[in-house]
C-alpha cells in the first residue's frame, strides 16, 4: 500500500510527532460494486454512499522500490498510483 509519513520534532520539547497518510486512487471494478450500502435498524433505515476510492496498492517489488526511492519524482512515481486489478 502506498503511504507517506513524516516525523516532526518540537524544537522546544524535543517531542516527536509521527504523521501518516494512506494514498488512495479510484476504486477498481470490484470495489466499485460496493459504493452504496443500505442500513436498517429498528428505528430507521437509510442509504449511505461510500466514496469510490481505495488505497493505492503497489503490486510489484520494483514498484515498491521506486516508491521508496526519494531521488525519484514526478510522473514516474505518480504512474504507480492506479487502481489495483489483482484478486
Amino acid at each position: 500500500m502506498a503511504a507517506l509519513y513524516d516525523v516532526w520534532v518540537d524544537p522546544k520539547t524535543n517531542e516527536k510527532t509521527f504523521t501518516y497518510s494512506v494514498i488512495t486512487t479510484n476504486a477498481n471494478k470490484k470495489m466499485g460494486k460496493y459504493q452504496v450500502i443500505w442500513y436498517s435498524t429498528s428505528d430507521s433505515a437509510f442509504t449511505a454512499y461510500i466514496h469510490p476510492r481505495m488505497p493505492a496498492i503497489l503490486e510489484e517489488e520494483e514498484d515498491i522500490q521506486l516508491w521508496l526511492d526519494s531521488s525519484k519524482e514526478g510522473s514516474s512515481v505518480l504512474a504507480l498510483l492506479k487502481p489495483y486489478e489483482g484478486e
